[in-house]
């Protein structure tokens, strides 16, 4: 996820009254993992990830590129990656780069925090 959409995602959620987003966060039990996850707010357990690539695009020789996350490999890789998430406690919600600036995104993940607000006793 890029930094000019980071941004705008921030102001989205700060406009709506959501808790600050972090972005590029690791989970510290996937540990030796190095999975990033592009949104996240580790106090709810709950992650978004930003899905580029899903429509082809022309490079400048006319050949057509998909991006990784639908490649077959890359595929399987986020599966592994999402499913590890949720083994240890979070949400997953997927979302392309258009998506996520939509308003009903926004609603969407707000819904899953006030679900999933975080334990004041369950803090480690």
């Amino acid at each position: 996820m890029n930094r000019p959409l980071q941004k705008c995602f921030a102001l989205l959620c700060h406009e709506a009254g959501l808790p600050p987003p972090g972005f590029e966060f690791r989970i510290e039990a996937l540990k030796p993992r190095r999975w990033r996850y592009d949104i996240a707010w580790p106090d709810h357990y709950v992650l978004v990830e930003v899905e580029g690539g899903v429509w082809p695009s022309l490079q400048a020789s006319g050949k057509k590129v998909r991006g990784r996350h639908v490649q077959p490999q890359g595929f399987l890789d986020d599966m592994e990656k999402y499913n590890a998430a949720q083994l240890v406690g979070y949400q997953v919600l997927r979302y392309t780069p258009t998506q996520i600036l939509l308003m009903d995104t926004i609603r969407e993940i707000h819904t899953l925090l006030e679900r999933k607000k975080p334990c004041p006793t369950c803090r480690s």
